[in-house]
């Protein structure tokens, strides 16, 4: 079959969304069929059709993702230069602007762009596979497939559209909105053959429950076997362990502070590296600056040299969301490495927690412990856990469902007519 992937950065920017879709297009593409993926181009996106990967890729722009690229472009150059710093924070302010603008959070701009993409690639594709976010991809071949139903549409979604806590970043300007947003939800849903989902079932049982039979889960196919990383020895070297973190924080989203007050109280057994992204370093600076012994702010890393680093640490530590309604990926990658794993809740009904309570090498620090006792706990499990490794095999014997395989498995077995109705908004 010809399959097309709609997703926002791509190769060689895989940031948790891509990972998931490049995963599930390995996995295709064993399974003979063809693939091609529609990318929003970024300052260090290849040329179209590059020779780099065996799957074609096409990247798209528009107006402000163009000056977005030619100002990281600089920035990557010049990372402390105040001009390019500033006018990074424009287009960031001129980005949400535009979503505050619209009568959705949609940016028609980027709807248009992959839309025309698809329509540029000389086949009439087989099945869609838009992965969100950006909800833009879903939303442009929603309405491709209103122009050829024979086309069956399988959107992914790993994050929230109308009650996204970063696409709106007040409640206000959320409920403002809501309206338009859930009817351009419904139109995507009624377009779609399937829909895979991690943690949209509640949101679509409350607002679309006559589409909940669409609906199917999968957890974040993430889980896959290291190729680059270095086997670990095993053995106990040094006097403190190496905690890493890997990712992205976001005051109100996914908040570091429990972790820092944590660490901050162990330095004698335990030093923590922070690969922190985007403006949540923010959150972290000042500790790292008042406890160097503990805390260390590092710049994010590409991922082969990131599977070198988690390969040698002693323990990686997650975060989770302050909300419930998103839920992280970031521990799936970990458990791959086989490496303990400690991970700090921000609230109750934490949607990682299970999992990680569920992994023989893991610990769960709840939300709301009070720190003297939870850094006690932490203390005893560095020591306990400290040399210790699972074998791959063994993790995914636990975890079959974070297998890239059984989300392909369950995107092609969707059969039956998609509905249509109205035009999108």
């Amino acid at each position: 079959m010809k399959i097309v992937f709609v997703v926002d950065a791509y190769f060689p920017r895989y940031a948790a969304v891509e990972k998931c879709a490049k995963n599930l297009v390995d996995v295709l593409l064993h399974g003979g069929h063809e693939v091609t993926v529609i990318a929003k181009r970024y300052w260090d996106s290849p040329e179209d059709h590059t020779s780099e990967l065996p799957e074609d890729t096409v990247f798209v722009s528009t107006r402000l993702s163009m000056a977005r690229a030619m100002v990281d472009s600089r920035l990557a150059d010049a990372p402390g230069a105040f001009g390019w710093r500033l006018a990074d924070r424009t287009c960031a302010l001129v980005n949400y602007a535009g979503t505050l603008a619209g009568r959705s959070c949609a940016h028609w701009s980027l709807v248009d762009a992959y839309r025309k993409a698809i329509e540029k690639l000389g086949f009439v594709p087989d099945q869609l596979v838009p992965c969100s976010s950006p909800f833009e991809g879903v939303v442009a071949c929603a309405e491709y497939v209103k122009q050829h139903p024979c086309v069956k549409l399988t959107p992914v979604i790993f994050d929230q559209f109308a009650d996204s806590g970063t696409l709106c970043k007040t409640r206000l300007t959320r409920e403002f909105k809501r309206k338009a947003n859930i009817a351009l939800e419904r139109e995507a849903l009624e377009a779609s053959n399937l829909v895979l989902n991690v943690t949209w079932e509640e949101h679509v049982r409350k607002y679309h429950p006559d589409c909940l039979d669409k609906l199917v889960h999968i957890e974040h196919p993430l889980l896959v076997r290291p190729k680059e990383a270095p086997k670990s020895s095993n053995v106990k070297n040094g006097v403190r362990s190496r905690v890493i973190f890997a990712g992205s924080l976001s005051a109100g989203v996914r908040d570091p502070s429990a972790a820092l007050e944590i660490f901050c109280g162990l330095e004698d057994v335990a030093h923590l590296d922070m690969y922190v992204m985007g403006p949540g370093r923010d959150l972290v600076q000042p500790t790292s600056s008042e406890h160097p012994d503990a805390v260390s702010l590092l710049d994010a890393v590409p991922a082969s040299e990131m599977a070198y680093l988690l390969a040698k640490a002693d323990c990686l530590l997650s975060i989770g969301n302050t909300t419930s309604d998103q839920k992280p990926s970031k521990v799936v990658e970990y458990m791959a490495t086989g490496k303990p794993i400690l991970h700090i809740c921000s609230i109750v009904g934490d949607p990682v927690r299970g999992d990680v309570a569920s992994y023989p090498l893991g610990c769960v620090i709840e939300a709301g412990e009070d720190t003297v006792c939870a850094r006690e706990t932490v203390r005893e499990f560095l020591e306990r856990t400290r040399g210790e490794e699972m074998a791959f095999d063994e993790v995914a014997e636990l975890f079959r469902d974070e297998d890239p395989e059984v989300a392909v498995e369950r995107l092609l077995n969707c059969g039956g007519a998609p509905h249509h109705s109205g035009d999108l908004f």
